[in-house]
């Protein structure tokens, strides 16, 4: 699965969590996580995006095609050349 780009929806923060449904727009569709993270006070948008992208990266190498290492993700160079490094 190549990950082209992600889409952020229904992202609220309340009581030291993030939450948001993460799509991964990627080269057969898009796949679409339910994501929960902490959060704490002051903490950037692109920051909470990033550790919310995490989330759904690591709901994505739990299933079974992935953890079982039948096929590859690999992510768009946009989304590893950032502040903050990212690794699928």
């Amino acid at each position: 699965m190549h990950i082209q780009d992600v889409e952020f929806a229904s992202l609220r923060v309340e009581k030291g969590f993030c939450e948001a449904v993460v799509t991964l727009l990627t080269d057969k569709g898009a796949t679409h996580c339910a994501c929960r993270i902490a959060a704490s006070v002051g903490q950037s948008l692109s920051a909470l995006q990033r550790s919310l992208l995490q989330d759904a990266l690591r709901q994505l190498r739990r299933m079974p095609e992935y953890r079982r290492n039948l096929a590859d993700i690999t992510l768009s160079t946009h989304l590893i050349e950032s502040e903050t490094p990212l690794a699928a």
